[in-house]
Formats: C-alpha cells, sequence, structure tokens
C-alpha cells in the first residue's frame, strides 16, 4: 500500500476528536472517551480480580487501563506523570488481583530507566448497561 494511502487509511480509523486535538492529554481523553463508549461508570473501587486474558495498557497522560472484558477498569493518577514515561504495575496484591495500594512504576520510554511512581488511589469500572 502507498505511504500516502496508508496514513489516509490510518486517519479515517481515529476518532476524529483525537486527530483534532491539541495535547497528549487531550489525545488520550478523547481515545479514552471512544474506548468507553456508552459503558457506565460504576462505583470506585480499590482492588478487582485478573485473568489471563486481562489486558493493560496505559493512555499516554490521562489513565492506566484494564480490559477486563465485560468491565473496563480506568485508574487515573493523582500525580503528575511525564508524557515521554510508561506505568508499569507491580503485582504486590498477588498474581490475580489488582489493587491501588500495588506499586505502579513510571518507565522512560527512551532510556529504559525507572523515573517514578503513579499514585493511583482507586480504579473506576466501566460497564456496558
Amino acid at each position: 500500500m502507498r505511504p500516502a494511502l496508508a496514513l489516509a487509511a490510518a486517519l479515517v480509523a481515529l476518532p476524529a476528536a483525537a486527530v483534532l486535538a491539541d495535547t497528549i492529554a487531550e489525545r488520550g481523553e478523547a481515545r479514552l472517551a471512544h474506548l468507553l463508549g456508552d459503558r457506565v461508570a460504576g462505583q470506585p473501587v480499590s482492588c478487582f480480580k485478573t485473568d489471563s486474558g486481562t489486558k493493560w495498557f496505559y493512555i499516554d497522560g490521562v489513565a492506566l487501563v484494564y480490559d477486563a472484558g465485560p468491565v473496563i477498569f480506568v485508574g487515573r493518577p493523582t500525580n503528575k506523570i511525564d508524557p515521554r514515561d510508561t506505568i508499569l504495575h507491580a503485582h504486590a496484591s498477588g498474581r490475580d488481583v489488582v489493587c491501588a495500594t500495588d506499586r505502579f512504576y513510571t518507565r522512560g520510554r527512551q532510556s529504559g530507566l525507572y523515573t517514578g511512581v503513579a499514585d493511583i488511589r482507586e480504579f473506576v469500572p466501566y460497564a456496558r448497561d
């Protein structure tokens, strides 16, 4: 595929708000809103169970997200995270449990070195109504 066609296809696939956003945080918020879609926020939880199929990823400048299938858990850091860093989870609670009291480290994407700690106090579950 030609580079121009590949770029056009990629832009069409992205939500319009994410393409027009000015900052990393705005693009992250648009990506999170697109991911959550029509899901409804539940009461925040401090811990939740995971399984082998659970996926986790960091949306730059916005949140740490666990996709548990029918429910998506969103943990927002309360401290400022450098957008060039990514968040890693140290499983302090156990292999199949994630808690807000666990350690969440930040690591530089370029250097690979640990740069600090992300303070996540709670996770908000989003489920389909």
